[in-house]
Parts: C-alpha cells; sequence; structure tokens
C-alpha cells in the first residue's frame, strides 16, 4: 500500500503555487506595461507548478570546439566506471564534472559499456 502525500508535502505544494501565482501576476502587470515578452511568461514559475513543461536551454560553450560534447559524451558513454569527476579530471579540469552531468541529463547519455 502506497503512502500518499504528507501534510508537508502538501503545504509545500501549496505554498509553492501560491508563491507561483504572486509571480504570475507582477509578471502580468510587467506584461501589461510592455516590460516583460511573452515567452518570459510561458515560462514563469505558475507553468512549472502547473506541470507546463519549459523550453529546452541551449548550453553556453564560450571557447569550446563543436566537436567537444560530442567526443566527451562518446568517450564517457563507452566507459563503465560512474560518475563524471574522473572525465573532468582526465580533461585535465577543462570543464567540471558537474558541466559534464548537466549535458549527460540534457542529452539523455547513457553508458554503453
Amino acid at each position: 500500500m502506497t503512502a500518499g502525500p504528507t501534510n508537508r508535502h502538501m503545504l509545500a505544494r501549496e505554498t509553492a503555487r501560491t508563491l507561483a501565482l504572486s509571480v504570475e501576476g507582477a509578471l502580468m502587470q510587467r506584461l501589461a506595461q510592455g516590460d516583460v515578452d511573452i515567452e518570459r511568461l510561458q515560462t514563469s514559475l505558475l507553468a512549472v507548478a502547473s506541470g507546463i513543461t519549459p523550453p529546452r536551454r541551449r548550453f553556453i560553450n564560450r571557447g569550446m570546439r563543436e566537436e567537444f560534447w560530442p567526443e566527451v559524451r562518446k568517450r564517457w558513454e563507452a566507459d563503465p566506471r560512474d560518475g563524471y569527476a574522473w572525465l573532468s579530471k582526465e580533461l585535465n579540469g577543462e570543464v567540471s564534472n558537474a558541466a559534464i552531468r548537466k549535458h549527460a541529463i540534457e542529452e539523455g547519455w547513457s553508458k554503453t559499456a
């Protein structure tokens, strides 16, 4: 038997919804004044709280060769080691393990080894 949401979870959800509504109202006011574009409204907290998936973000890779991330992905997927710290070390700290992890999640990397 699975337990339903606890009171704490329900309170957290309601608090998040109240905050989202407040932010949504402020964004609507700014939109009416011409200060916010419609794309910003589409990714507002209310949209997120309502379960609408925001558009995928693009990575900014200043100074990286175009083939850098595909090479990193190929290397990570072919290696049986878990995590990303080992790869960051092997790349001489050129990118952090957090950056590698973000790319892996965003791009749906999976181990082949």
